[in-house]
């Protein structure tokens, strides 16, 4: 059965990590398809990203996903998603974000090496990045509606979901 996930974006492998930006990580892709199978998180540049680290066994991240899944959807392609399946189970992840519909791919990281990289303790962390790979600001906890990662997409990126 085809998945309906979006691929994981393509990285660059050769461009420099940028100070206070993305990781020199290179993770594999929770949903496999016609994509690549790695992604280098240092190496995503071009458009703005919104990076969401999540797991199966964290009640807030289940419970925000479906507005993360319609944010992606309504910026049509203006804003990269990605997820970061943290610290679980690969198949338990594959299967909840299939069931909850969500569009994009996550990289996954059972070992929770980007703990410190991406300075996470808890569960759920989202973060915004600039095209060209610099953090623009992150929220700690639970997203609480659509109008609240609306206005964190307009603050971090200047990108106005509809």
């Amino acid at each position: 059965m085809a998945s309906a996930v979006a691929a994981c974006p393509r990285s660059d492998a050769i461009v420099a990590a940028v100070p206070g930006g993305l990781p020199d990580v290179t993770l594999a892709c929770l949903e496999p398809g016609s994509g690549p199978a790695r992604v280098r998180l240092a190496g995503l540049r071009g458009r703005p990203l919104v990076l969401n680290m999540w797991a199966t066994w964290c009640a807030y991240c289940r419970a925000e996903m479906p507005l993360l899944a319609a944010a992606s959807r309504r910026a049509g392609g203006r804003v990269t998603f990605l997820g970061l399946d943290a610290e679980d189970d690969t198949a338990s992840g594959r299967d909840f974000a299939a069931a909850a519909g969500v569009p994009y791919n996550s990289v996954v990281d059972g070992d929770g090496v980007t703990k410190g990289a991406l300075r996470w303790s808890g569960l759920p962390v989202t973060v915004f990045y600039t095209p060209g790979g610099r953090e623009a600001g992150r929220h700690v906890g639970p997203l609480r509606d659509a109008a609240e990662l609306a206005g964190l997409v307009r603050r971090y990126l200047g990108v106005d979901l509809p």
